[in-house]
């Protein structure tokens, strides 16, 4: 598993480099074991053309879907005003 810095303060760790078009089971488990095993505040797996997204919170536990919608959504209104 490799690592980098991104200026926003966050680390990228690569858990899967091959280009699916969507994210492989194993793929959402080894996410999953690594937002626990480092501690992340949450994790993001995406699909080979990254228009397919999987969330897990801080304990490596899935989020659901619809749920991120309203996230993403809500902050993007808060942003525009």
């Amino acid at each position: 598993m490799s690592h980098a810095s991104i200026p926003a303060g966050a680390q990228l760790f690569v858990i899967d480099p091959i280009e699916r078009l969507r994210p492989a089971k194993d793929s959402s488990v080894a996410l999953m074991e690594a937002v626990q095993r480092s501690g992340a505040d949450f994790g993001v797996a995406f699909d080979g053309d990254a228009d397919r997204a999987i969330f897990v919170d801080e304990r490596g536990e899935p989020v659901p879907s619809d749920l991120m919608t309203g996230v993403l959504a809500a902050s993007q209104l808060r942003r525009l005003g």
